[in-house]
């Protein structure tokens, strides 16, 4: 489990070297911790982000390139959070799917 979680904290470090968005990997963290090795590789992650950003590590990649990333990552996200929530609970009795229907004789429609 030491090794795993070696690796995990060297992917956090290697989220934050291209420029991942901090909502995003906190997000991300937490999905983490759902996986294997449960609860320890999330925070282990999280924990390797959390020391490139403290020690303000600089990214190899080009500023341009990590403004894309971000963008995309938050757009990502905001899509996530509105298909999860927002979308369902607004939903109305005539935007559910139908499956079948009954005609006017009173017959089943697929």
């Amino acid at each position: 489990m030491r090794k795993r979680s070696q690796a995990k904290f060297r992917l956090g470090v290697k989220d934050y070297s291209v420029g991942n968005h901090p909502l995003w990997q906190l997000f991300r963290t937490f999905y983490q911790m759902s996986q294997r090795p449960l609860v320890v590789g999330g925070l282990a992650l999280g924990a390797g982000y959390a020391w490139s950003f403290v020690r303000r590590v600089e990214a190899p990649v080009p500023r341009d390139l990590v403004s894309f990333v971000r963008r995309e990552q938050m757009q990502r996200l905001g899509k996530f959070l509105r298909g999860s929530t927002l979308a369902q609970s607004h939903r109305t009795a005539s935007q559910e799917p139908q499956l079948a229907t009954k005609n006017v004789s009173g017959e089943i429609e697929l």
